[in-house]
């Protein structure tokens, strides 16, 4: 390999450490705040939820209190299905909306497979 590529290689590795470094930091900084609040030791005793979730959902979420049901919080995330009705014809549900915001939605994955659905965790309660 040349010497110019093997410099450039080494100051990308050198690069890749120093950013590992600074998320390590800010993964701490970011758990010694986040444990002192309820709503994300709540979410914390759910199998498969772990901090940076827990975390980045209420971050997404931030005060529960403006949603006024557990529904407007899926909606909030794009996780309610999709409904086509006709008339007065059967509805017809489909797969989620993921209409939303996308990034809180793919962390929910983590609460939707372990508990069903955001409904079931009573966001709305203390």
């Amino acid at each position: 390999m040349p010497d110019d590529e093997r410099a450039a290689i080494q100051r990308h590795i050198r690069e890749v450490d120093r950013l590992g470094d600074d998320l390590r930091v800010l993964d701490r900084e970011i758990a010694e705040s986040a444990l002192d609040d309820a709503a994300i030791k709540r979410l914390l005793i759910i199998t498969g939820v772990n901090l940076a979730v827990a975390a980045g959902l209420m971050a997404a979420i931030g005060d529960i209190s403006r949603f006024s049901s557990p529904q407007k919080l899926v909606s909030y995330f794009g996780l309610n299905p999709r409904v086509r009705q006709s008339g007065l014809g059967a509805a017809h549900h489909g797969r989620t909306s993921k209409v939303g915001r996308s990034h809180a939605r793919a962390m929910s994955r983590s609460l939707s497979t372990n508990c069903g659905s955001l409904e079931s965790l009573n966001c709305a309660s203390g």
